[in-house]
């Protein structure tokens, strides 16, 4: 009795570890290149102790066959690269936007180790990489990130086969979605390189002697230092909106969400459909004559008999 006790709590908390340690080694702030890999690990496990008590129950029983083992585990890290990537791939943006933005400010030759991708990479972007980190901590984004963990337990329960054509439909549309909040975060340095780069070509018509490169760069460098401290604050203000409302979403679960989880869940981004509807509302309401308004807002008499 005591031996199939202990087989039974063995195999559900290795079972939980592998959904919670593959998503803790891809979340962002705790998988980190400069995190040691045995911190991460004993943060596995202590989120395992504690998670155990309230999702065990979600735990199917032990198979009998090794294949059913097999695909059970991969399912668990299936859906622990799922947590853990999309919330890797939305803070990705910022990367994309700190490589366009030392691009397009003549920053693009400093080059050096980012410490949060593990691949060189621009100044700006590791810079707006560490940014992003802080966000997360600052304001308590991690423990969204371990809610969602929690979450997922409801919403992907053990032991059921797990829906890979909508994981891969939601990691396009995310990966979509971060490289263009990536664009729109560098929107003004790219407005800000075309301005430049047309003032040279005047400039090299006028005074074709001058030597644009050593006089135009250094300039061209300080604004983009100026622009970047103004557009700080907005850069790091979207960014934590547009990730508590991607992570609240993922995190959203309900009971009866087996067939298509993240439509159910709220795990998609805005679509066409929905501007569509609040277009046509407003063409209707901008459609109706005046007369037709005031006759609508009068007050009617009540027709009484003589």
């Amino acid at each position: 009795m005591l031996a199939e006790v202990l087989t039974t709590g063995v195999f559900t908390f290795m079972l939980l570890f592998v959904r919670i340690g593959t998503a803790i080694m891809v979340l962002p702030g705790f998988s980190e290149a400069y995190v040691p890999t045995s911190i991460r690990l004993g943060l596995s496990l202590a989120i395992t102790l504690a998670l155990a008590p309230v999702v065990a129950q979600y735990v199917p029983p032990e198979p009998s066959e090794p294949l059913s083992l097999f695909l059970l585990v991969l399912a668990e890290i299936a859906i622990g690269l799922l947590i853990g990537g999309v919330a890797r791939i939305i803070m990705s943006a910022l990367h994309i936007a700190g490589t366009v933005i030392a691009f397009k400010s003549g920053l693009a030759y400093a080059l050096t180790i980012d410490p949060a991708q593990g691949v060189q990479g621009a100044l700006i972007a590791s810079f707006l990489s560490f940014l992003g980190v802080v966000v997360i901590f600052a304001t308590d984004l991690h423990f969204l990130l371990l809610g969602a963990i929690a979450d997922s337990y409801t919403l992907f329960t053990p032991g059921a086969y797990p829906p890979i054509g909508d994981f891969t439909q939601f990691a396009l549309e995310v990966t979509s979605a971060a490289f263009k909040m990536g664009i729109q975060l560098s929107a003004p340095f790219i407005v800000f390189a075309m301005v430049i780069n047309v003032g040279l070509g005047v400039l090299a018509r006028i005074m074709p002697a001058l030597p644009i490169f050593f006089v135009i760069v250094p300039l061209q460098i300080w604004v983009a230092f100026l622009l970047l401290g103004l557009t700080m604050t907005g850069i790091a203000r979207i960014t934590l909106n547009s990730s508590r409302r991607a992570w609240r979403s993922s995190s959203r679960a309900s009971s009866g969400a087996q067939s298509a989880p993240y439509k159910k869940a709220g795990l998609r981004w805005p679509t066409k459909t929905t501007g569509q509807a609040k277009q046509k509302t407003r063409h209707s309401e901008s459609s109706t004559t005046p007369t037709a308004r005031v006759m609508s807002s009068a007050p009617r008499k009540s027709v009484t008999g003589r």
